[in-house]
């Protein structure tokens, strides 16, 4: 041995496996060309001409066609498949959803694992991870780069991950406007501007 410790990744348990279905199945429906057909819409309905801002800067973001209808409907396939109660109508932030697991049963593995599979899906290519404190943040980043490489050979979708400091507007321009998946790892009070 050289020395060198390798982390080695599971990608084949069930329980992270289910909570990563449970999150991609609420977008079930949602077309992978979804910004084309964005596209074509502006070009008909002058309403949608407030995504033209974001072209003219080059912005790429997640395109969601599905309607709170629709993904109403999957949530609710997704509750009774996993025993939990179903809700009736979609509440308060209608698009904030939860994925409970216990402690030591790899949520990180499972909340990074589901950015690839959205990626891949529905070709979702921009996230962010927001995190309380710096000491989470610096934990995260550590994580995606000990993974890094077995995301890499699962999936083969290139993604730049970084670490949003709120130092330069820059940060945000080569976040928006990447065709790679990126991954933005920031805290609550790096949104203030307090790092």
């Amino acid at each position: 041995l050289d020395g060198v410790m390798e982390f080695k990744f599971d990608p084949n348990q069930g329980f992270q496996r289910d909570a990563i279905s449970a999150v991609v199945d609420l977008f079930s429906g949602q077309p992978r060309d979804a910004g084309a057909l964005l596209t074509k819409l502006e070009e008909i309905e002058p309403e949608h001409r407030s995504r033209l801002f974001a072209s003219e800067i080059g912005a790429i973001g997640n395109n969601l066609v599905l309607d709170e209808p629709a993904i109403l409907q999957n949530l609710r396939k997704v509750q009774d498949r996993n025993g939990l109660p179903i809700r009736d109508n979609l509440e308060g932030d209608a698009l904030s959803f939860d994925v409970e697991m216990e402690t030591g049963t790899g949520k990180t593995y499972v909340y990074l694992r589901t950015i690839f599979e959205l990626a891949k899906a529905y070709d979702f290519s921009k996230f962010i991870i927001l995190v309380p404190s710096v000491a989470i943040r610096e934990g995260v980043n550590t994580s995606i780069e000990l993974m890094r490489e077995h995301f890499t050979e699962l999936y083969s979708i290139p993604f730049d991950a970084s670490v949003y400091s709120g130092k330069s507007p820059e940060e945000v321009q080569a976040f928006a406007t990447s065709t790679n998946v990126q991954i933005m790892v920031m805290t609550i009070d790096g949104i203030k501007g307090d790092r």
